[in-house]
């Protein structure tokens, strides 16, 4: 029993060294139907928790700044942003990630603020440190703007009711 157990592993790793996907980075051979799946779901996600405009806001200047850097530098140092497995990490992340309703704004000109900023901050680091973790750097960047806007939101608010002073009650 425990030789059977011992070749299970090599077996499968066999069995994917011959199929045409890769154990490595997002399944860079996958079929173009599950790109299809995976935006048509993504989509539907951010309709439903009314995120839409924060993921096209995202996606949108995303691409825009990695597009610009192709023009004006070595188009190459970019090249992979726009390739498998880099187009299906910022898709998952836009749609699954960035969508997540504890952690992004609820209110639509706030979302596009968040999106704005997860991008430009997400770009900025990986042209700075090249690092493979430029996407979840940028929305903690996000999330730190969301955590202060609502800190001080909730500061003004409080403030605000000191001034006005006690309320009567009302029965």
């Amino acid at each position: 029993m425990s030789s059977v157990n011992q070749r299970c592993p090599s077996t499968i790793l066999q069995h994917s060294e011959r199929s045409s996907q890769s154990r490595w980075g997002a399944l860079p051979e996958v079929v173009p139907v599950a790109l299809v799946v995976l935006f048509v779901t993504g989509l539907f996600i951010a309709d439903r928790v009314n995120k839409v405009p924060l993921v096209l806001v995202f996606l949108g200047i995303y691409f825009q700044l990695f597009t610009l850097t192709s023009f004006g530098s070595d188009p190459g140092r970019v090249a992979e942003i726009f390739r498998a497995p880099d187009l299906h990490a910022v898709l998952f992340f836009a749609f699954f990630i960035l969508t997540d309703p504890p952690t992004s704004p609820v209110k639509y000109p706030d979302q596009l603020i968040f999106g704005l900023i997860v991008a430009v901050s997400s770009y900025a680091i990986f042209e700075l440190l090249g690092a493979a973790h430029y996407l979840l750097s940028g929305v903690l960047v996000g999330n730190v703007w969301e955590a202060w806007r609502l800190k001080s939101k909730h500061k003004d608010t409080k403030a605000q009711r000191h001034q006005e002073g006690p309320q009567p009650m009302v029965s």
